[in-house]
């Protein structure tokens, strides 16, 4: 009875306290922006800015703010802290960032994002009150920073759509969306699905100023022209740049002074000549434009390299325009060229070059994560079984020829108790958490710009709790197809988690005892000196490849490499050699076995005979180990025979215009991603192959 009682007391108990927490938890007002003026991204990473208000006398709360998890995704979610601290006469506003991810199970438009407190309660759902624009593959988005900017003529080419339910996606065309210079993203993975980005001074948003100003924000912008975008940066005001970050990617010296343009010059506007002005050999003055010359490297458009009015400068695959005058200037705002001129500069994307399916990816990394040699009590059981059958062997020798049992085994046993001490002590010093990374860095010969795409693989000897800190302008890129997730789905998915003024994290990951776990992450990079090379093909057959190295001393350890049939059986895959090249010099190779090419089967099985982990090897064999697995990749992805890509002159591609034949370089890895295990920072291993594509011959 007296149980009874207390099991009552205690149920109404626990029932006052969740009606107090309940009754003390403040009712939270949310409000959503969906990517760039309610823009949906198909294809990218759509940022959403989550406005959280506590009304004024509640209680000081923190939680975080979480995206509906994605089902068999490493990454599952994407989430951001968030602390109100209303006073009592005044309620608390906050505003966070987090990003959706570029999966077509958004395809409805219709999404929720749920609020919780620091305990995991819910206390709040919320979703978009107007049902977001998609933005299509076949469309081009320009952002105009700050939104106060105008550019009418570019809005006039991509009116708004008018209100009511979404239409369609066109198959192609410009959206224009307004975003002020404060919520311009930091990250420039949050930025792929705008293809130009205009940056124009406006003095009602002296934002755009502060964002030349970081070089956090400068480089997002430059990681974002990289990966085969466009920024143009407008003059014909104040010099919003000069002194800052963003000046080093301007292809002009441009100091803000001023000059005068006349209707002559402005003439690719479409601005027509006063018959009076022209009968007195006199063009009229138009408007001022900044006075600007031209850097090495960039190129005039329009305009002189002494007076440049349209320059611009190549970055990867990316272009940084800079105009000289103003489009919202009165004086050009009829001109009836202006908005056929704004809209060409809207170029759509050009992707970085082409790399192999990520299923493929994915297996060679999981293959190279899983291999590690049997050590702890493993190794104990191996000895322990030797040791057995030492004395089920030498026991009846010993009986036969009568020798003293401890003359017969103390050899046999002092050996098996120092190898069992060795292995002993290897286990204990072996560090518990270990982070290997595998890095693939796909580049063309004639650009200095790659996607670096690397496999962070998480080992733990204990049951751990992982987090990946991603570096710079790296994202988080999807997993693989389900046979290949569900090699290493053993924990729940992980949270990307954006945390304003930190870098973006991974967070929890979790793996099991003896466990493995991995992410994956990508970034539009700059090729290091050491690897920048020309590599031009003249097909044969033989194949003849000339490498040059432009930048600096190519390093020991490369491998030419030529793609061969896999529909057919006329042409072995081949690799050769390349050797150290010094900088400025140029060695041609012939791909074929009488110069030394060996078949890329043959390479491959001595790899696995070897029967040696990867992470057990030295550094040199281990960095070959990955070159070949990464040619294995390429040569996976060729799918037509070289005897059917016609006679010499060819191109040297497949049907789906992969390259087939590249360039294989060790070097060092770019930084994309730091594990940690429970706070400590990881030094893992990390090899990284870069693979170039060599360009087709005349």
């Amino acid at each position: 009875m007296r149980a009874t009682r207390a099991l009552l007391a205690a149920t109404v108990v626990s029932l006052a306290l969740a009606r107090d927490a309940s009754a003390q938890t403040p009712a939270i007002d949310v409000d959503l922006e969906v990517g760039f003026e309610n823009c949906l991204l198909d294809d990218a990473w759509t940022p959403v800015r989550v406005t959280l208000t506590a009304p004024a006398g509640s209680l000081p709360i923190s939680g975080r703010v979480v995206t509906s998890s994605l089902a068999l995704e490493r990454v599952s979610a994407c989430e951001a802290p968030f602390t109100l601290a209303p006073t009592s006469d005044q309620r608390a506003t906050v505003t966070v960032l987090i990003a959706l991810p570029p999966q077509k199970i958004f395809a409805d438009l219709a999404f929720t994002l749920r609020v919780e407190d620091e305990h995991g309660r819910e206390i709040a759902q919320a979703g978009p009150h107007d049902l977001p624009r998609r933005i299509g593959s076949g469309e081009r988005l320009a952002l105009v920073v700050p939104k106060t900017a105008g550019l009418a003529a570019l809005s006039a080419v991509a009116p708004r759509a008018p209100p009511g339910p979404p239409p369609q996606p066109p198959a192609s065309g410009v959206r224009v969306a307004h975003v002020a210079a404060r919520d311009l993203p930091t990250r420039s993975w949050l930025l792929q699905g705008a293809s130009t980005i205009f940056l124009k001074h406006d003095k009602e948003d002296p934002g755009v100023r502060e964002l030349a100003q970081s070089p956090e924000r400068v480089a997002a912008l430059a990681a974002f022209v990289r990966s085969g975008r466009s920024l143009i940066v407008i003059g014909g005001s104040m010099p919003f740049w000069k002194d800052t970050p963003l000046d080093e990617l301007l292809p002009v010296n441009a100091t803000g002074d001023l000059a005068a343009a006349t209707s002559v010059d402005l003439a690719f506007l479409g601005l027509k000549e006063d018959p009076l002005a022209a009968a007195e050999r006199k063009a009229p003055f138009v408007t001022s434009i900044a006075r600007a010359t031209l850097r090495p490297g960039a190129r005039v458009q329009k305009g002189t390299a002494d007076s440049p009015l349209v320059a611009l400068r190549e970055i990867g695959r990316g272009h940084v325009y800079f105009l000289a005058f103003d489009p919202d200037d009165p004086a050009l705002r009829g001109a009836p060229g202006l908005a056929s001129f704004l809209e060409r500069l809207v170029r759509p994307p050009e992707e970085v070059a082409h790399h192999p399916d990520a299923s493929r990816l994915a297996l060679t990394s999981a293959n190279a994560f899983f291999e590690r040699s049997p050590v702890g009590a493993v190794g104990l059981l191996g000895l322990g079984l030797a040791v057995i059958a030492a004395v089920a062997i030498l026991g009846p020798f010993a009986a036969q020829r009568r020798l003293a049992p401890v003359r017969t085994f103390a050899a046999p046993l002092l050996s098996c108790i120092l190898a069992a001490v060795i292995v002993l002590v290897a286990w204990i010093a072996r560090s518990p958490s270990q982070a290997n990374v595998l890095t693939y860095v796909f580049s063309e010969s004639r650009s200095d710009e790659a996607l670096a795409v690397a496999d962070v693989g998480l080992y733990s000897r204990d049951e751990t709790t992982f987090e990946v800190e991603l570096v710079g302008n790296a994202s988080v890129l999807p997993l693989e197809r389900q046979k290949t997730e569900l090699l290493s789905f053993r924990s729940r998915g992980a949270a990307l988690r954006l945390a304003h003024g930190a870098a973006p994290l991974v967070t929890p990951i979790e793996a099991p005892a003896q466990g493995f776990a991995w992410v994956r992450v990508g970034s539009a990079v700059e090729l290091p000196p050491a690897v920048r090379v020309r590599a031009s093909v003249s097909p044969g057959p033989p194949d003849t490849i000339e490498v040059e190295a432009l930048a600096g001393d190519l390093p020991e350890g490369g491998l030419v490499f030529r793609a061969g049939s896999t529909l057919g059986t006329t042409t072995p895959a081949l690799v050769l050699p390349l050797g150290k090249v010094a900088r400025g010099e140029t060695r041609a190779l012939t791909i074929d076995r009488e110069h030394g090419a060996r078949p890329l089967a043959d390479r491959l099985r001595e790899e696995e005979e070897k029967k040696k982990p990867l992470w057990e090897r030295d550094g040199a064999s281990a960095q070959e180990s990955h070159l070949l697995a990464a040619l294995r990749l390429i040569q996976e992805e060729t799918t037509i025979p070289v005897s059917n890509r016609g006679g010499p002159g060819a191109p040297l591609k497949d049907e789906g215009g992969f390259p087939k034949v590249w360039v294989a370089l060790p070097g060092v890895a770019p930084d994309l991603a730091r594990a940690s295990a429970r706070g400590k920072p990881l030094e893992g291993r990390s090899l990284v192959a870069y693979l170039i594509s060599a360009e087709e011959g005349p």
